[in-house]
């Protein structure tokens, strides 16, 4: 799944994948950044590997000025 948004200058900025009940389940750091935007791929796993289930998930930058909602499918 990638994951856009807007960006600050700052490309190591990561985003953290949570799940419903809010526990972390996995931490992103840009695939691609460029001036505006960074991009993040995820591929549906934790961090310790393990692919989740489907569902919604959110996310957040760890400035926390970019938050959104994902929906993993299958």
């Amino acid at each position: 799944l990638k994951i856009k948004v807007e960006a600050s200058s700052d490309p190591d900025n990561c985003l953290s994948i949570y799940d419903a009940a809010g526990s972390n389940i996995a931490t992103l750091f840009p695939a691609e950044h460029s001036t505006g935007q960074a991009v993040y791929e995820w591929n549906g796993k934790s961090a310790s590997g393990v692919t989740v289930n489907p569902g919604f998930y959110y996310y957040k930058s760890l400035s926390g000025k970019v938050s959104g909602k994902v929906v993993k499918v299958m």
